[in-house]
């Protein structure tokens, strides 16, 4: 190593701290830099030099010292930021539309399940009454026996006046049998 004193006239060295204003980034990441042997380093005391390149003053730099500078590369990130951030937003809303469709829809399938519930209670109903009604009038159609004579009070009722109605039996006493009204 050589003396820092003696060698800090020499172009293209100068401090960690300029060497970070230089570079724009900061020092700690210029003694990392160092560490890792990618900037050309010398010193002795804790007075470290770093090797930097002279810029020519007739070319622009590509990247100017100074915190608040905006580089074509931090205005990308800045709008990928903001456009990441309105993504987010658009897809919280259709994350709120999907949960409220799926809720209307679960509701009216449980509408529907409870209305065909409903429909086959009803459907069995009718059945029901549709197949009383036929076998109704199916026994009315079947001829029955009748007595040949009018029945007194005092005579036994036989076993297929039993199955008839009460007002039935009574019609056949009072009428003999004679006038039928099926």
């Amino acid at each position: 190593m050589q003396n820092v004193s003696a060698t800090s006239s020499q172009p293209g060295w100068v401090s960690v701290a300029e060497a970070a204003r230089t570079l724009g980034i900061s020092e700690t990441a210029v003694r990392k830099r160092i560490r890792a042997g990618t900037i050309p380093s010398r010193g002795e005391r804790g007075a470290t030099q770093v090797q930097v390149e002279v810029a020519d003053s007739s070319q622009p730099r590509s990247q100017p010292a100074g915190p608040g500078f905006l580089t074509d590369t931090t205005l990308e990130v800045a709008r990928l930021t903001g456009e990441n951030a309105e993504l987010r937003a658009r897809l919280t809303d259709a994350q709120t539309d999907r949960d409220r469709w799926h809720a209307s829809a679960t509701a009216a399938i449980e509408r529907y399940n409870h209305d065909m519930q409903e429909m086959r209670g009803l459907l069995g109903r009718e059945q029901v009454i549709a197949l009383g009604a036929t076998a109704a009038s199916t026994a009315h159609e079947v001829p029955q026996e009748r007595a040949p004579a009018p029945v007194g009070d005092d005579q036994p009722v036989r076993a297929s006046e039993i199955t008839m109605p009460v007002w039935r039996r009574w019609w056949r006493r009072m009428t003999g049998g004679a006038v039928d009204l099926s």
